[in-house]
């Protein structure tokens, strides 16, 4: 928000957490995929465990950029 300064507001994302069923005491298991950058916007951290299963279902891996992570099918 930069409107103190005569700025616009700013609106984007900053996380974005995948739910992978129940963890510990029976309380969510997640995994923050994308977390705040450099300028608050999201950035990939974690491979998402269902990764496999977006591509398959048409999701453009090259979105989740991330040189370390695993291929599958021989997309990144």
């Amino acid at each position: 928000d930069e409107s103190a300064t005569g700025g616009p507001k700013h609106r984007f994302v900053s996380h974005v957490v995948e739910i992978a069923g129940l963890g510990e005491s029976s309380r969510p298991a997640t995994t923050t995929v994308f977390g705040p950058g450099d300028d608050g916007r999201a950035v990939p951290l974690h491979q998402p465990s269902c990764l496999p299963e977006l591509v398959r279902a048409g999701f453009d891996p090259g979105l989740l950029d991330h040189a370390s992570w695993p291929t599958f099918g021989g997309l990144r």
